[in-house]
């Protein structure tokens, strides 16, 4: 009977331990993203997602695949400098999938006449374990009051 109890914990821990790591994981991955977004590092920030993937901003249509996401955010970087912040509610993974979601505060300033706009809201980053790392494969985006 010991030996079960010993052996459940053990599968216990190892997938708590994981958990724990993915989730370290998945908050890098935010991290190094928004990091790569503030400096314009586009084509960085295009491998972080699958080729596939679903970029859905505050109003318009979806944007579907990676070089379509690539060409809003050069458009996007081209016109105005960001000044974001990210805040993680929850993380979760499990297996091959995961998610981050949170709310987010952004200064955008129009490069070329200096006005301003700010946004609050909310984000959903759902990532996909893809040849061993972890891709965006659906990237939401709302606006708040």
């Amino acid at each position: 009977m010991a030996s079960i109890a010993a052996a459940f914990l053990v599968l216990l821990c190892a997938t708590s331990c994981s958990t724990v790591k993915q989730t370290s994981e998945i908050s890098g991955l935010r991290d190094e993203w928004l990091q790569k977004f503030r400096h314009k590092e586009i084509d960085a920030v295009i491998a972080m997602y699958a080729p596939g993937a679903a970029f859905m901003p505050p109003k318009g249509a979806a944007i579907i695949g990676a070089t379509a996401i690539r060409d809003h955010y050069r458009m996007i970087t081209a016109t105005f400098d960001s000044d974001m912040a990210l805040r993680s509610r929850v993380i979760e993974a499990s297996g091959s999938l995961a998610y981050d979601t949170g709310e987010f505060s952004e200064t955008m300033t129009t490069i070329l006449n200096g006005q301003t706009q700010q946004y609050t809201g909310q984000y959903l980053m759902v990532y996909r374990r893809i040849g061993g790392q972890w891709r965006i494969v659906q990237h939401v985006w709302t606006l708040g009051p």
